[in-house]
């Protein structure tokens, strides 16, 4: 019988993706919280100012790497991503983080859900109750916030769909492309479709105190898509998914210590139930499934 000695160098990289998952997950949400720091901006001129700093960012790994031409897959991916984007922004800026990270909690979830439908993969009785359950805290979460700001709700949910869209795709489609280049695609479809609608007259001038966060908010998007890479090398994706669910934690220490915002009963227990569920969904699956 063997034993699994402390410096076993699966073990090690299993904890080290751990560490990096959450550490990932936690830059992501801080990229959102300097996001609604910079909310007295117009929604578009941020996003404008992410994705091109994103660019000039990632442009030259991707350059080191070789540049490849994407394939149609690659550009849908890329738009659902850029319009994902555009909508999580919208909803950061009208509603608070924590009730946001909730929502985009259900996205695992709900990629399982839909690759159950869409493309066959098996799902047990277990794993149907779980997704009900899951898609039920959403609803009690979303249900307060509906009535007193639609427009912010429904931009979380639908920025939720538009991602669960990019995660079956890459999952029908796997592709060969690297996090950085489908992020670069991602920006600069964003970049494109924000200058088609945007009115270069609603451009306000950046103050000096403000740049910071901006380029706060550049580097922590960056830094969290290096960490998940990295994350995702080192230990077995379900468990590297799994760290997701540690984003509404990281929201509610950022809503106190940014904001002074308490979130509400209500939002804590539908994550609380998030949490459960996605968690059980994902290790049953994986034992019903190996």
């Amino acid at each position: 019988m063997s034993v699994v000695s402390k410096t076993d160098p699966a073990a090690a990289g299993t904890r080290r993706a751990i560490v990096q998952g959450l550490a990932a997950v936690g830059a992501g949400v801080g990229n959102n919280a300097l996001v609604q720091m910079l909310s007295s901006l117009p929604t578009a001129q941020i996003v404008i100012l992410r994705a091109a700093s994103t660019i000039i960012l990632l442009a030259p790994l991707v350059v080191v790497q070789g540049l490849r031409i994407p394939t149609r897959i690659a550009v849908i991916r890329g738009a659902l991503e850029a319009a994902g984007t555009l909508l999580l922004v919208i909803a950061l800026v009208l509603s608070s983080l924590s009730f946001v990270s909730t929502i985009m909690m259900i996205i695992p979830v709900g990629v399982m859900s839909a690759a159950s439908v869409f493309i066959g993969e098996p799902i047990s009785w277990r794993g149907r109750v779980l997704v009900l359950l899951s898609f039920g805290a959403a609803l009690l979460a979303t249900a307060p916030v509906l009535s007193s700001n639609t427009t912010g709700a429904a931009s979380a949910i639908c920025s939720a769909l538009c991602y669960i869209a990019r995660d079956l795709l890459t999952r029908k489609y796997p592709t060969i492309a690297s996090s950085f280049e489908m992020s670069l695609l991602a920006s600069g479809l964003t970049l494109l479709a924000i200058f088609l609608v945007f009115d270069p007259a609603r451009w306000q001038p950046v103050p000096m105190t403000l740049w910071p966060t901006v380029g706060g908010m550049v580097i922590l998007y960056v830094v969290s898509n290096l960490l998940i890479v990295a994350a995702t090398r080192h230990g077995p994706a379900t468990l590297v998914a799994s760290t997701r669910y540690s984003a509404v934690i990281w929201a509610v220490l950022f809503d106190l210590a940014l904001f002074k915002h308490i979130p509400t009963a209500m939002t804590l227990a539908a994550a609380g139930a998030i949490i459960l569920c996605g968690l059980g969904l994902t290790f049953t699956e994986r034992r019903s499934h190996p």
